[in-house]
């Protein structure tokens, strides 16, 4: 099991904080690269919850319209692993929101069972709780997790006291739409039909337990829901990340490889100035450039005119990139930029005034990242690996870059002599750490 898990479970058992897995022990089994564990706490332990899983490296997430759901994320380097907690301070179903209440959270916590490393329901809850999941929740029974429903009901009629809270549960909650006698004949038949029609019956039932609070729950997410745009931007969730290195020292493969990364998803967006890399760009630079080596070695005003027109293109590709770095920003996204106008500063040569006022239009409207890393490797190993340029050239480009440490701020070097999946795990952590640090000082 991921030692930060068994941490987290020590350290709310520490602090007094009071938790149960939703779902029982069985999703702690296989850890996987991609693990999401759901906790219940009561709602006055959130906070205190939140400052002990920020301490140890997690992040929260956009919430809006998921109530009462929390999500907090970490990524593990060691075992180059993300963990989820799914937390809930509250058990709501669909009704299509999560606006149906049972109030069964708090009987939950307080029934809760120790079962190594953490706490989990009761028998009697976790019926209750597979039960609703499936009936209401997903409207079917074809999954094999239902198994755990039989096995909670075989317990029962083995052990008759351990099953009596259930069924007063269902006769509190459920029936008469669904009695104690009728999960019965449905369960040892498996006829999970004979539950599915009752289903509307159940949520009907259970709405007009409360129907004010469950239409203001509805109305209340699907209101947050319609405004998430709106309110990301306004919180400033997005965040850019600038990939430098001299040529060879796997940006681009970079780039890809946090663009498929869960909970990054990186939109990688090309800043260099070679118009042939499919990214974003203007169809008009393509034509002009086209237009241009056609006119190539021709006399008039022909070929100047299309010098500058390509040249006016190309800075307006350029800003075109900046927007649309700006947009996935406003929708709280991760952007990851391929090269950034900082790369223009360590030309040593002399510019002419037009190459200074370009620089200055490129670099005044670039967003500045939030964060620079600088992917390291000798100037030998680069020429190996990709064989343009020289070693001389390169490694000259190389300790300009590490000089940027000294200039913009939260910059990073990163051994980019290592492999992809070390260079990549890295990244990542220090990608997340940066996230984290920057989400708790906007929450403060």
């Amino acid at each position: 099991m991921d030692k930060v898990l068994v941490n987290i479970f020590e350290t709310l058992d520490q602090e007094g904080i009071l938790y149960c897995l939703r779902h029982g022990s069985a999703e702690l089994a296989t850890p996987d690269r991609y693990q999401e564990i759901d906790l219940l706490v009561p709602p006055h332990h959130l906070h205190h919850l939140a400052k002990i899983l920020y301490e140890n490296g997690f992040a929260t997430l956009p919430h809006w319209g998921h109530e009462p759901h929390h999500f907090f994320v970490t990524y593990n380097k060691e075992n180059a692993a993300w963990l989820k907690l799914d937390v809930v301070t509250d058990l709501r179903h669909l009704m299509p929101a999560r606006s149906l209440r049972i109030g069964l959270a708090e009987p939950c916590l307080y029934y809760r069972c120790p079962q190594e490393p953490a706490y989990v329901p009761s028998p009697d809850d976790e019926f209750i709780i597979v039960l609703l999941r499936y009936l209401i929740n997903k409207g079917d029974f074809d999954s094999p997790e239902v198994v755990r429903l039989a096995e909670l009901w075989r317990e029962f009629k083995l052990h008759p006291p351990t099953g009596k809270r259930a069924a007063a549960l269902v006769a509190r909650y459920l029936a008469p739409a669904i009695t104690w006698e009728t999960l019965g004949r449905a369960i040892e038949a498996e006829d999970w039909q004979l539950l599915i029609k009752r289903r509307s019956a159940v949520i009907r039932q259970l709405f007009w337990r409360d129907p004010l609070m469950t239409i203001g729950r509805e109305l209340y997410a699907r209101a947050l829901r319609r405004l998430r745009p709106f309110l990301v931007a306004a919180s400033h969730r997005g965040m850019t990340v600038a990939l430098l290195a001299p040529d060879g020292a796997g940006k681009t493969t970079l780039a890809k490889e946090l663009a498929r990364e869960p909970f990054i998803r990186a939109r990688p967006i090309y800043l260099g100035l070679n118009s042939d890399i499919k990214n974003v760009r203007l169809p008009t630079t393509r034509w002009l450039k086209r237009l241009l080596e056609s006119a190539n070695g021709k006399r008039g005003p022909a070929p100047v005119l299309l010098k500058k027109l390509h040249a006016g293109s190309r800075l307006a590709e350029q800003w075109s990139r900046y927007a649309v770095a700006f947009y996935h920003r406003l929708r709280g996204r991760f952007v990851v930029f391929d090269r950034h106008p900082y790369e223009e500063s360590l030309n040593g040569h002399a510019l002419t005034l037009r190459r200074r006022l370009r620089r200055w239009l490129l670099a005044s409207w670039c967003p500045t990242p939030d964060l620079v890393v600088v992917l390291d490797a000798p100037g030998e190993v680069l020429y190996q690996r990709k064989g343009e340029h020289n070693p001389e050239w390169l490694e000259s480009q190389r300790l300009g870059l590490l000089g940027l440490r000294d200039q913009v701020p939260h910059t990073v070097v990163v051994d980019a002599t290592r492999g992809i999946s070390q260079v990549r795990n890295e990244v990542i952590a220090l990608i997340w750490d940066r996230y984290r640090t920057r989400e708790r000082k906007g929450t403060e």
